[in-house]
């Protein structure tokens, strides 16, 4: 299996608009190699000067090593020069694992994987709603994706044959947390919103979409 083509939305789900869905696919995979290639990095980055404070420091033991950096877990691609899974570390023997990357890839791939996932069940909750009100549109586009320092935005302009339409722009922002944990926001906000018969829509947002599309 190709780790880099895991699918986002297999499922027998039905949804609002197969146009809506098809576009979504089309935005994680454009999203996908540069979310990967950014988790890949960031871990062996992370592991590098993880592998540098323990030389500097002197660390010879996971507890010395969460006591002096409570917020900064131990990356996992450091082979510590004892017998592994041991909480001991000797810091003149202590290395980037040899296989570092694959490592670092692996788990980049399953992250990327699940806030993709995530970005696109969150989408279908706040679009096919919408839809299902006003019926599948005539046309969507995507004018445009960006993915920098690991935060993706795209954008889809939404147009119907009765002169409604509107412009959402998504996110996918992916943080730490004090473990060290990845997880992702989501933001999304509407621009642009023509209602039926070409009224624009003043100070739109997605609570007013929900009862005045």
């Amino acid at each position: 299996m190709n780790l880099n083509k895991l699918p986002v939305g297999a499922s027998i789900i039905v949804y609002a608009s197969s146009l809506l869905d098809s576009k979504l696919k089309e935005i994680t995979e454009d999203a996908r190699k540069d979310m990967i290639k950014y988790f890949v990095e960031s871990a062996i980055e992370k592991a590098n000067r993880d592998l540098k404070l323990i030389k500097e420091h002197k660390i010879t033991h996971s507890t010395q090593w969460r006591s002096k950096f409570p917020n900064e877990p131990l990356s996992d691609l450091i082979e510590k020069g004892h017998i592994p899974g041991s909480p001991t570390i000797d810091p003149e023997k202590a290395s980037i694992k040899p296989d570092h990357k694959e490592i670092a890839e692996k788990s980049s791939v399953k992250q990327t994987t699940a806030i993709l996932q995530q970005f696109y069940d969150k989408s279908h909750q706040k679009l096919d709603p919408l839809i299902q009100k006003a019926g599948e549109p005539e046309s969507i586009s995507i004018p445009h994706t960006t993915f920098h320092q690991g935060a993706f935005e795209a954008d889809m302009v939404f147009k119907w044959n009765d002169g409604r339409g509107f412009q959402v722009r998504t996110k996918i922002v992916t943080v730490v947390n004090e473990r060290g944990t990845w997880f992702a926001r989501y933001p999304t906000t509407f621009h642009d919103v023509v209602l039926k018969g070409g009224v624009p829509m003043k100070s739109p947002s997605e609570k007013k979409l929900q009862t005045e599309f």
